[in-house]
């Protein structure tokens, strides 16, 4: 219920309060839900560089979250930046390994 009021103050062009309230739910749990809703307001307003910043810091705390790897090498390789990718795809979760690999039309999750 509380990601949605993000999305609803978004929607109706508040977007400043919009970021204001995912950053201030990123730092009580960078690692949960509200890191992805963070990271797709980010997107979605074209400050990619930022959720590329916010996926990373959120693996310096939690390195198998699998979820901010994927999307992470997502948006590096939507960025034309190919070689990173590859490099954060083959190591994040050696415990789940998975078969899927992100292509330019990947969906974020």
């Amino acid at each position: 219920m509380r990601s949605q009021y993000g999305a609803a103050l978004a929607k109706k062009g508040r977007l400043e309060e919009a970021m204001g309230y995912y950053q201030k739910r990123w730092t009580s749990n960078p690692t949960g839900g509200t890191s992805l809703n963070l990271v797709t307001f980010l997107r979605q307003t074209g400050q990619v560089d930022d959720a590329i910043a916010q996926f990373q810091k959120a693996l310096q705390i939690r390195p198998d979250y699998k979820e901010a790897h994927v999307n992470l090498a997502t948006l590096l390789q939507q960025k034309g930046e190919v070689t990173k990718p590859l490099l954060i795809t083959k190591s994040p979760c050696k415990s789940s390994p998975t078969t899927w690999k992100p292509t330019s039309a990947s969906p974020m999750l």
